[in-house]
């Protein structure tokens, strides 16, 4: 059965649309305090819509409060997991502060809502990898390969080359030979 997501209501959307507009105003005249402050009302107001999340992210990373950001993109990312807009907020968010944390957060939320999804698991291990957390990924790629369907050794040759990486041959081979057992070119 497909999970229902409750939608904002309109009335909410017609009661908040006065405030997105006014942080808006104050976002373009460099009032950013201020403009946090309308869009989290507006947020407040109609709790299950997206934009006014966006928006408050949004002003708080203008307003170097990257981890609020990150905070209310992810609330955003509970309401929207595939929303354009958003997920090109979190690798900017990622660009300007040089770090892996929108790409974990996006993974982790993917993980959440689909704890079975072996790509959500590969895409968490290379955002840790990336991040320097090498236990973090490697019990990510031993997820997605446990996930994986049979004949998708993708997983096992990204948790072949984490061994590598860290002079961990025997487990590098172990892990190309057991893909191998069913034909795994590289093993």
């Amino acid at each position: 059965l497909p999970i229902v997501k409750p939608m904002p209501k309109a009335e909410d959307l017609a009661a908040i649309a006065p405030l997105m507009k006014k942080g808006d105003s104050a976002l373009e005249g460099g009032d950013v305090v201020g403009a946090i402050a309308l869009y989290r009302q507006a947020v407040n107001g109609a709790p299950l819509s997206l934009v006014p999340r966006l928006k408050l992210a949004q002003a708080y990373q203008k307003g170097g409060l990257s981890e609020k950001a990150l905070s209310e993109a992810q609330r955003a990312l509970e309401i929207a997991p595939d929303n354009q807009p958003l997920q090109q907020f979190l690798s900017q968010l990622d660009q300007e502060n040089g770090t892996s944390d929108g790409t974990l957060t996006r993974y982790r939320v993917q993980i959440d809502r689909s704890p079975d999804d072996p790509a959500a698991h590969s895409g968490l291990a290379e955002a840790l990898w990336n991040s320097g957390d090498l236990s973090g990924a490697e019990t990510e790629y031993k997820a997605a390969k446990r996930l994986a369907p049979t004949g998708d050794h993708s997983a096992a040759a990204h948790l072949a080359q984490l061994y590598a990486t860290q002079a961990r041959y025997d487990d590098c081979l172990a892990v190309l030979q057991e893909a191998g057992k069913d034909g795994y070119a590289l093993a």
